[in-house]
């Protein structure tokens, strides 16, 4: 069953109360996004919320035999899904997670204003998607398309809210999107969750405490990282703490885990490492990222995509080169051999994370925006029965 707020919630908040479906994709990434969501909705009284999952995918479905390409088919099963969930309720507003489910939804974008999410944008993502497994059309009409479906979402959109300016970017450059309908809100952290401890175990003796946590292993440079580990001088005072779903070697000093992102044991791998590392290849943001300057620990990544606007080198972190075993060498060593900067960095990373990557404060952004574009259509509905009556 879709989960609904009350109705009888709505109905004491008076006139001004809200009805919003939220059309939440589940992978990756986004699946944290689409948690954060749901609980931080549960602070609005006056809204009422259906939420709508969306996973393009139904084992033995009949969609899944049809015989088209396999985006098609994912779009038509998304479509299915917001079909379903939203049936013929038709809310105030619709927030789209990432704009993927919407691509054969034209019907749903025209019936209510919507507010779209993105980390990244096709055109982005064509660009870095060799190392996700991606590889762009190479039928000129297939791409053009594509294109087409997605620059007529992103312009019927009543307001896009990438998580980057450099996502920002290519919706406004690539894709003709007035800035003024463009609002950069990055995903949030719950930082009562992800929380410095008073006091490390490096600092009472311990091995420095290195974390990675990254599913996709290769793509996010744990293999990078590996080869520095069993070769550096500065590792042999050192345990790596690896966090993936991934098969990786066996190696003294390695620890792997399998944990689920709802596990109390990754919140306490957090709080206690001392240098969390990211040596990635191509990222949209990187919301570990964000959970590590929560926790108070310096950042070791490289500078793609929109981590530049996350980590600030030599500020909550030290950058760099993807695919580089030197270049990782001279960050962690440096790390490793001094805590006060370790200290000083983390400390600065918490501040940063309280700024700008605190779940509450982004929802509530996110609801703010939500308010504004479901009254422009009250608005302009007004102006449309005024019109008519005259």
């Amino acid at each position: 069953m879709t989960p609904v707020v009350s109705l009888d919630r709505r109905a004491a908040a008076g006139a001004d109360s809200l009805s919003a479906g939220f059309v939440l994709e589940r992978n990756v990434g986004h699946a944290a996004l689409a948690a954060q969501i749901e609980n931080g909705m549960a602070a609005f009284s006056d809204i009422e919320a259906r939420y709508v999952p969306v996973t393009f995918h139904q084992p033995g479905g009949l969609v899944e035999r049809l015989p088209l390409p396999s985006y098609l088919r994912a779009s038509y099963r998304a479509r299915l899904q917001v079909r379903r969930g939203l049936g013929r309720w038709k809310p105030d507003v619709i927030f789209w997670n990432t704009q993927k489910p919407a691509v054969l939804c034209p019907d749903v974008l025209r019936g209510s204003p919507s507010v779209i999410c993105l980390d990244v944008t096709p055109l982005q993502y064509d660009e870095i998607g060799e190392t996700y497994g991606h590889a762009p059309d190479r039928l000129v009409p297939v791409a053009k398309a594509k294109h087409a479906t997605n620059r007529w979402i992103f312009r019927h959109a009543r307001r896009l809210v990438p998580w980057t300016e450099w996502a920002a970017h290519s919706l406004a450059n690539s894709y003709g999107v007035p800035t003024s309908n463009i609002e950069v809100i990055p995903p949030g952290t719950d930082l009562a969750r992800f929380r410095p401890i008073a006091t490390r175990p490096s600092e009472t003796g311990s091995p420095v405490r290195l974390l990675f946590v990254g599913g996709d292993f290769v793509r996010k440079g744990g293999d990078v990282l590996l080869e520095w580990f069993r070769t550096s001088p500065a590792a042999k005072s050192c345990v790596l703490h690896l966090v993936t779903r991934d098969e990786v070697p066996s190696m003294p000093g390695v620890v792997k885990h399998s944990l689920a992102y709802e596990d109390e044991r990754l919140t306490e791998l957090y709080r206690t490492a001392d240098i969390f590392v990211m040596p990635t290849r191509a990222e949209c943001f990187g919301i570990v990222l964000t959970e590590a300057m929560a926790c108070a620990a310096p950042v070791v990544t490289c500078p793609v995509g929109g981590v530049p606007e996350v980590v600030r080198d030599h500020e909550t972190g030290l950058m760099v080169k993807p695919g580089d075993v030197q270049s990782l060498d001279q960050a962690l060593t440096k790390l490793v051999r001094d805590a006060d900067l370790r200290r000083r960095l983390g400390l600065r990373g918490r501040a940063v994370a309280e700024e700008r990557f605190d779940t509450k404060k982004n929802v509530a952004r996110i609801v703010e925006v939500l308010r504004s574009v479901a009254a422009e259509d009250r608005q302009r509905s007004g102006r449309r029965r005024a019109s008519r009556a005259a």
